[in-house]
């Protein structure tokens, strides 16, 4: 797709190119160009999250070009970003009823089954993600946690390596494999758990991931060090004020 201003633009200003298009333009563009400046103020609405807005632009990219796979996305992501969930499948499903191979609609509807409870249909749609386009981690990272909500753990560790080939510095798929390998009973949790805080060392979310494991392991001292730093680097899981209080004797 045409951007309406250079990648470098910022997403207000792309914005603000594509709208002046339209007004300048009007019917004297035809209708793929009107479609495709549309769809871009869209999508540059909905990284400013100004999800209303995105959601009239891309109607109307589609109402100049139904069969635009990309606009049903975006759309969808648009409704979901504003809590309109059956909205955002149903867009999802006409993605994919455009085409049926666009890895992208099937990642879009089947992390979006992941956040509703629908582990299994989400497993389906990722692998068919997975299947069109293998190069992209967050396909295997959705279908991860997915596999570990239904407790297939041999899977899960299997999804965030692939994860973890493609992005080795994404220190939460490293969480997420210690995780899967902690409740897998398999060997080597503790690793992944290190290199997720060596990758990011002022994320308070990697010390205190590395803290619930050295406690669940027995490692009192070591598990008291990382809620400290976790709380110092102001993370907020819900139970680490309580942690710490407790620590410092209330």
């Amino acid at each position: 797709m045409r951007l309406c201003s250079a990648p470098e633009s910022s997403a207000e200003d792309a914005l603000r190119f594509c709208e002046r298009a339209l007004d300048e333009g009007g019917r004297r563009l035809d209708a793929r160009n009107r479609a495709l400046l549309n769809f871009n103020a869209g999508v540059a609405a909905l990284a400013l999250s100004r999800n209303a807005h995105a959601v009239e632009r891309l109607s109307e990219a589609i109402r100049l070009q139904p069969r635009m796979t990309a606009a049903y996305v975006s759309r969808a992501q648009a409704h979901e970003a504003g809590g309109r969930i059956e909205a955002a499948l149903a867009d999802y499903e006409s993605a994919i009823a455009a085409d049926p191979n666009d890895p992208g609609a099937h990642l879009g509807r089947g992390a979006l089954l992941a956040d509703q409870g629908a582990y299994e249909a989400a497993v389906v749609d990722l692998g068919r993600a997975i299947a069109l386009q293998p190069d992209w981690a967050a396909s295997f990272f959705e279908r991860g946690r997915a596999h570990y909500a239904l407790g297939d753990y041999t899977s899960a560790e299997r999804d965030f390596s692939a994860v973890i080939a493609r992005s080795p510095r994404d220190a939460t798929a490293w969480i997420n494999r210690g995780e899967a390998r902690l409740a897998g009973g398999m060997a080597r949790a503790g690793n992944d758990f290190d290199r997720a805080v060596l990758l990011a060392p002022e994320w308070g979310g990697a010390y205190y991931a590395r803290g619930r494991f050295h406690e669940r392991s027995g490692a009192t001292d070591a598990a008291n060090a990382d809620f400290l730093r976790a709380y110092q680097l102001g993370h907020n899981a819900p139970d680490l004020v309580a942690r710490v209080k407790a620590l410092s004797g209330g």
